[in-house]
């Protein structure tokens, strides 16, 4: 399968690599993973998602974070917005979000707009796995770039 454009491993190739390295980092955590999915876009649990969205954001980026709760809902309401998140699975069975990357889309270009993991939770692969799926379902969109914003 060919690559879309220079930017891009052949989707079959991203894949397969993110899966293994999904299964590494699920096996590898101290605390288990539930695993990455997207917030839901619509409904009522979209403002309790960007309230676990900024607090993260708030222990990721200190001196109150990068981004308000209003800021992260208007985001993952947003139609061009992805919001993919990793979870935790506490004793109780609570899940609690312990990382998040989120990519806005316009025409063919995904930028990578923000990126957290919690700092007891970095350095295991965990923030290369969100980005990783983020890329492959951008491409799966249709995205023939990907960018980081800064």
């Amino acid at each position: 399968e060919a690559a879309v454009g220079p930017r891009w491993l052949a989707r079959s190739q991203l894949s397969v690599l993110h899966m293994l390295h999904l299964l590494a980092v699920l096996s590898a955590s101290d605390m288990p993973l539930s695993g990455l999915r997207a917030f839901p876009s619509a409904g009522a649990t979209v403002a309790a998602h960007a309230a676990a969205a900024r607090a993260l954001d708030r222990v990721c980026y200190p001196k109150d974070g990068m981004w308000s709760a209003a800021q992260f809902e208007e985001e993952i309401r947003s139609p061009r917005t992805a919001a993919l998140g990793a979870w935790t699975v506490g004793d109780s069975g609570d899940e609690a979000l312990v990382g998040m990357c989120f990519t806005s889309t316009v025409l063919d270009e995904a930028s990578l707009t923000s990126l957290a993991v919690h700092p007891r939770l970095r350095r295991r692969g965990i923030g290369e796995a969100l980005v990783c799926e983020s890329m492959a379902r951008a491409q799966a969109a249709g995205a023939a770039h990907f960018l980081l914003e800064v």
